[in-house]
């Protein structure tokens, strides 16, 4: 009995013992259960945890609200009461989304805004699919391939001017190469699908095509219509447009792009100088210039730089080491017009030769000076005028800027930068007392609408046409080009080019003869040369095309 009661007393005293040491881990005070603590908010809660579905001390312990690690967990099923106060915090970011959108709205606004500008004045007109047809070359050359980087832009904004308006175009070569005035008006009189809507063509042919009523006055069409104002600067080349006038008409307009293609016209003919003969005759790039502002260029002037510049033969051969000037031989013509003189004008009504008048015959008693008595002067063909200049053979050379694109120049730019300068064609002391220089058209083309084109077609291709003329003109493109190419040659040289050169065109309606006779012979050469070269006299020379010009400029103009 007494082991027994031994025993059971022993089984009482455990008990009490265990029931000692549950109580204890009840207790949350009991610094012991703090190292248990970080395992329960170290694990997300899930439903294999016994410890959260067993004890209710989860929401009695202050830890589990003032741990973070709640909220950065899931919420689980079984407390979805502190899930809900988070909710409006998760999507603060979806509320800033429309913030984001703001740039992306203003996008298209941003594209428009320079194209509304520039092309405020345009009509807002739909043309329907129509076919613009135009006749040149140019037009051909510019919506082909060109490998050239600013015919590629002209051609990109022609093709935005069409999808924009809604019209078509339709380019065939012709135009200006029409080499007789009869081919021209069977073409016109053949009507616009033949020849177009609008042609290109030289300034003499369309004298020509003015005076005998076959291309009509553009001042007459709708500008509010059309926008075809020939006075916008923005859409034609104002200073080759005002030559394009026949008795207060406006027959023809003129592009300047930086297309060479488009604008089509080696714009006029003016003179190159070598900077290290000049100076070493005495007469420096900045004395020249200076003397072309103070207009005091005059052809006495060049006549005195040509002598002091100009080296006599040494070598035997007959050409002299430096000559005075080197011309173009089919450009000779152009001097004609150095002081002020006409070779055809209006008399009394009529249309006559006029070359016998004192102004171009003081030219060309010049030109027998310089060619003929002091043998100053050299004829010859463009590739020589290019390189007797750049090469330091000559003072002066007379020629055009699309010399200087040609393929045998495109190695000289270097030299031509470093050693030549471009200056406008001296004049004479007529003409110096206008302070205005002369810059003779040499293949200087404009556009011309002829007569044939009437009605709803005349007025949607005058819209079509003022549009594309609005995206392609641009003389500070044609600059930035020019420059690229090398044309410009130094900074020096740009206000010549721009302000004495450029603004200064000038055409002679006696050049009509040019392109209406039938044996191919261009009377004005041949005048001049006949002078240059010594075979007649000036009036000689002059009186022997009175009678044939007469005569043709009584079949070119009715009269």
């Amino acid at each position: 009995m007494k082991s027994y009661a031994r025993l059971l007393a022993l089984l009482l005293a455990v008990l009490m013992m265990v029931s000692v040491f549950a109580g204890c881990s009840d207790n949350p005070e009991n610094p012991s259960s703090s190292s248990t603590e970080p395992s329960s908010s170290e694990t997300p809660a899930s439903s294999e945890t016994p410890a959260s579905s067993e004890t209710p001390a989860s929401s009695e312990t202050p830890a589990s609200s003032e741990t973070p690690a709640s909220s950065e967990t899931p919420a689980s099923s079984e407390t979805p009461d502190e899930s809900k106060p988070e909710a409006p915090e998760a999507t603060k970011p979806v509320a800033t989304k429309p913030v984001a959108t703001k740039p992306v709205a203003t996008k298209p606004v941003e594209a428009t805004k320079p194209a509304d500008n520039k092309y405020a004045a345009e009509p807002k007109v739909d043309l329907g699919g129509f076919t613009l047809r135009i006749k040149s070359d140019a037009f051909v050359d510019t919506m082909g391939n060109s490998s050239n980087k600013y015919t590629k832009e002209m051609k990109t904004r022609i093709q935005e001017a069409m999808k924009t308006l809604n019209f078509k175009l339709v380019t065939t070569a012709g135009g200006a190469n029409y080499t007789e005035y009869t081919n021209v008006k069977k073409a016109i009189q053949a009507g616009s699908k033949t020849i177009g809507h609008f042609i290109v063509t030289s300034i003499p042919l369309g004298l020509a095509g003015a005076g005998s009523g076959y291309f009509q006055d553009l001042n007459k069409l709708d500008k509010a219509t059309t926008g075809f104002d020939v006075k916008d600067p923005d859409r034609f080349w104002q200073a080759m447009t005002d030559v394009a006038v026949f008795e207060g008409k406006q027959y023809g307009v003129a592009l300047m792009t930086a297309s060479s293609e488009l604008t089509q016209t080696s714009n006029g003919v003016f003179w190159f100088f070598n900077k290290n003969v000049t100076n070493k005759a005495g007469y420096s790039a900045a004395t020249i210039y200076k003397l072309v502002r103070d207009y005091k260029w005059t052809l006495d002037e060049a006549l005195k730089i040509m002598n002091a510049g100009y080296v006599a033969d040494a070598d035997g051969d007959g050409v002299a080491e430096v000559q005075g000037i080197c011309s173009y031989n089919r450009q000779h013509k152009y001097y004609i017009q150095l002081d002020g003189g006409k070779t055809a004008d209006k008399v009394n009504g009529k249309y006559i030769y006029t070359a016998n008048g004192e102004k171009v015959m003081n030219v060309l008693n010049w030109l027998k000076d310089v060619y003929v008595t002091r043998k100053f002067g050299y004829a010859t063909g463009s590739g020589n005028v290019r390189t007797y200049v750049v090469t330091g053979k000559t003072v002066f050379s007379q020629g055009a800027p699309d010399y200087l694109v040609r393929s045998d120049l495109l190695g000289m730019v270097k030299d031509y930068q470093q050693n030549c300068g471009i200056i406008p064609s001296p004049v004479g002391n007529n003409q110096i007392k206008a302070k205005k220089y002369i810059n003779p058209t040499s293949n200087a083309n404009v556009y011309v609408m002829p007569t044939t084109v009437q009605g709803a077609d005349r007025t949607k291709a005058a819209t079509a046409f003022a549009a594309i003329a609005k995206r392609v003109t641009d003389l500070d493109e044609q600059l930035a080009m020019m420059k690229e190419l090398g044309i410009i040659f130094v900074k020096d040289t740009e206000d010549m080019y721009v302000n004495y050169i450029m603004k200064n065109f000038i055409s002679d309606i006696g050049y009509v003869t040019e392109i209406s006779g039938t044996s191919g012979v261009d009377p004005m050469s041949v005048m001049v040369l006949d002078v240059t070269q010594g075979k007649k006299e000036p009036a000689a020379s002059v009186a022997a095309y009175q009678s044939s010009i007469n005569q043709t400029l009584n079949q070119v103009f009715k009269q």
